[in-house]
């Protein structure tokens, strides 16, 4: 007498009903049993996005293996979702996946690569040494793509490792090395952060500009007020950002300075900043932007929020 099939039995007959295939996928996803494995690696090929997603966060929850180099194929897909989805199961599935996501980080696809680092920084510790290796590599997508996984994995190891990488020849890997630095938060970071301020590269100054805002440091407000006049409008508006998280009695000052620029978004970016940390001194900087501004539902809100902060 044949033996009767069991919930995992039913659960993979049903992916073959289109009505419900993702059900039965987040389900065999929590029961975690490997028999699951190959019929949903399948299902990574389903016409439905959604299925697709499911399949690859099913395969993440079971952790197996045989799943890596199918959910590195995933991380090509055409929709946002199931790359996301992929990136996110190969973080689940840990140490196997390290050196294959490495590879990937090699892959002529944007979205291949910065899948393959978002996933390599939720592995963590385990593929913190690969990583710190592959900040040498040759090929340019996998140092930048290094460089941010170790910004998320966020061990105070990588902070050497990442400041000499601000000297990279590539303007890519020097932007991903600032941003991994803000990140991290080390107070090592902060003079070579400074230094980049006068970087070449429009985006490598933004970059250790935000990275200095979220240190917080006051030692970083005055190298920061020199790139108050940066010809690009995104740096001063990364510059106004900066001094806003920062805070220190310096950077109010220069925030009231900004209020001046000739961009808007600029001005936008320093009114919004005063608001949340100017005190009384700003408010009447605050009140004439938003008599004057094109702009001037910024300027209103931002003096309302001090109004209330004053109570």
């Amino acid at each position: 007498m044949p033996s009767k099939p069991s919930e995992v039995d039913e659960l993979i007959a049903a992916l073959g009903d289109p009505d419900k295939r993702v059900a039965a996928t987040e389900a065999l996803g929590m029961i975690g049993d490997p028999k699951a494995v190959r019929p949903l690696i399948q299902a990574l090929q389903d016409q439905d996005a959604w299925g697709r997603e499911a399949a690859a966060e099913a395969l993440g929850r079971i952790g197996n293996p045989q799943a890596v180099e199918p959910l590195l194929q995933a991380l090509g897909d055409s929709d946002v979702d199931v790359r996301s989805g992929a990136a996110w199961a190969l973080g689940m599935i840990g140490a196997p996946a390290v050196e294959p996501l490495i590879q990937a980080l090699r892959d002529q696809y944007f979205w291949v690569r910065w899948g393959a680092a978002d996933a390599l920084g939720q592995i963590g510790e385990p593929a913190m040494e690969l990583l710190l290796q592959a900040l040498l590599d040759p090929d340019v997508g996998v140092r930048s793509g290094a460089a941010e996984a170790l910004g998320k994995i966020s061990d105070l190891l990588v902070v050497a490792p990442l400041i000499e990488a601000l000297r990279d020849q590539n303007p890519e890997v020097r932007m991903a090395a600032a941003e991994a630095l803000g990140r991290i938060g080390d107070a090592r970071a902060i003079e070579p952060l400074i230094q980049a301020l006068q970087d070449q590269d429009d985006w490598v100054r933004f970059m250790a500009a935000e990275a200095l805002g979220k240190i917080g440091d006051p030692r970083a407000v005055e190298p920061l007020s020199h790139v108050l006049d940066d010809p690009d409008t995104g740096v001063r508006e990364g510059v106004v950002v900066a001094l806003g998280e920062i805070g220190s009695p310096q950077a109010i000052k220069l925030l009231i300075q900004a209020l001046r620029d000739p961009d808007e978004e600029v001005r936008s970016e320093a009114a919004w900043a005063l608001g949340k940390t100017g005190g009384l001194r700003a408010l009447p900087y605050l009140e004439r932007v938003a008599r004057g501004w094109a702009a001037s539902w910024i300027g209103r809100k931002a003096a309302e929020k001090m109004r209330r902060r004053m109570k």
